[in-house]
């Protein structure tokens, strides 16, 4: 299971560490994704937060149906 794009997902940072920590302990995270529109902050939270916790990182690794980051989808 992964968390895709966190730095969409999540307002900011902060809300990012906060909701990760809380997610890593109550699902089986094993990966989290980075989106190509994260800033340098943004990307150097998330690459603390997957070292911290040993996550895999991904890059674009999530379905969308459509166009945007709200049309995600299954296989």
């Amino acid at each position: 299971m992964s968390i895709p794009h966190p730095n969409i997902t999540f307002k900011t940072v902060e809300d990012f560490l906060q909701a990760g920590e809380m997610l890593i302990q109550k699902y089986p995270i094993n990966a989290i994704e980075i989106n190509t529109k994260a800033d340098e902050k943004r990307v150097k939270s998330i690459l603390d937060f997957t070292k911290k916790n040993n996550l895999i990182l991904t890059f674009g690794s999530d379905f969308h149906k459509g166009e945007g980051d709200e049309t995600h989808g299954a296989f």
